[in-house]
């Protein structure tokens, strides 16, 4: 899991994607990982994360698991 702090209107792109694949995969053997942020994804970051077998938490799907007590595995279904 690696979480992203952004700046106002800004989302977060494919390199953090792509560097906690690399840590997850390579130093931990994680079959899952989470990339989430209180912002948002970018296009590129939302198109790659399926092949790199990345989920992604933006603003609302955290605020439905923080706030709401939505459980994760809700949260990340839908």
């Amino acid at each position: 899991m690696q979480v992203k702090h952004t700046k106002a209107n800004r989302n977060t792109g494919p390199s953090p994607l792509r560097e906690l694949v690399a840590t997850l995969r390579e130093f931990h053997n994680a079959d899952i990982a989470l990339a989430i942020t209180d912002g948002g994804f970018t296009k590129a970051a939302a198109d790659e994360a399926p092949a790199m077998r990345v989920r992604l938490v933006d603003k609302n799907r955290l605020e439905r698991w923080a706030e709401r007590g939505e459980s994760p595995i809700d949260v990340l279904s839908r």
